[in-house]
């Protein structure tokens, strides 16, 4: 599947919308206030945040639609949350 692919090997997916434009498919990192936000709202809650220095990952669909970048979340099942925290948690990144 695209999004393991994506999650074990940090790889960004470019998907054609139509013949002028691209989406992708990639790992964002989160860091600072906007990680502390989304932890206290439950988003990161398998990420240690003392190891990782307070930085999370969300998959996101990217597009550009009329001059401007729409960033969508990806909502994943847990499984698959575990393993971005888990190679999070172990020191890895997505770039």
């Amino acid at each position: 599947m695209v999004m393991d692919d994506i999650i074990d090997n940090s790889v960004t997916f470019e998907i054609s919308l139509n013949k002028k434009q691209l989406g992708q498919l990639y790992i964002k990192e989160v860091s600072g206030e906007d990680f502390i936000n989304e932890y206290k709202n439950g988003r990161h809650k398998y990420i240690d945040y003392l190891d990782t220095n307070f930085t999370g990952y969300n998959p996101v669909f990217k597009y550009s639609k009329a001059g401007y970048t729409v960033e969508k979340p990806i909502y994943l099942d847990k499984k698959r949350q575990q393993r971005i925290a888990e190679r999070a948690n172990s020191g890895k990144s997505y770039y």
